[in-house]
């Protein structure tokens, strides 16, 4: 945080040309950071959006690998019915070649049970995810609903001459609110203005 805080210095003190914010043990202003729901929100909806994004990159490399998986097994099957229809038009199989029908059509069966099994996996797999995500819109719902009731990111108190910080999603959004708020501290007010 403390880089942070002297990055957001130096906008005002790059920007004025002289040093209006330095850094003190004895300093008048004091900065202070309390992690609210907001915060705990935005980290539960970082760590769940990551985890979605591993979770959807995973499904998505299972369902390709399935799609190739059955393709490679319908030319099997389409192979091995060509293979039994060519054995009835010539009236019938020899014994050798019967037997060798019956275990390819075993091994097609098996792999078959084998393909559903994986099916059934992908559906829970696609469901957990969408469980998931519902999930994460709900805590986003929630996050927004928070950030309606409280809007500010900072505050600066100009009785007690401090600036508290509530929440911040990522470092670059700290420095423009610890900027944002430093300048109130300057006695700035908010300007509609944006020319």
């Amino acid at each position: 945080a403390t880089e942070s805080i002297l990055k957001a210095a130096n906008i005002w003190n790059d920007t004025s040309g002289r040093t209006l914010f330095a850094q003190s043990p004895a300093a008048l202003l004091k900065i202070h950071f309390i992690y609210d729901e907001r915060s705990a929100l935005n980290a539960r909806i970082q760590i769940e959006q990551n985890q979605l994004n591993q979770n959807n990159a995973t499904l998505q490399q299972q369902i390709a690998q399935y799609e190739a998986d059955v393709a490679t097994f319908e030319k099997k099957l389409a192979s091995f019915n060509t293979r039994v229809q060519q054995a009835n038009e010539k009236g019938g199989a020899t014994e050798e070649e019967y037997n060798a029908l019956v275990s390819e059509q075993k091994s097609l069966q098996a792999e078959n049970d084998a393909l559903d099994a994986r099916t059934n996996q992908l559906n829970l797999g696609a469901r957990t995810f969408n469980a998931n995500l519902q999930n994460l819109k709900e805590n986003m719902n929630q996050f927004n609903a928070k950030i309606i009731q409280k809007p500010e990111e900072g505050l600066y108190n100009p009785s007690q001459h401090s600036i508290t910080i509530y929440f911040v999603v990522d470092k670059n959004e700290l420095i423009h609110t610890l900027a944002h708020e430093l300048g109130h501290s300057l006695t700035m007010d908010h300007t509609n203005n944006i020319s």
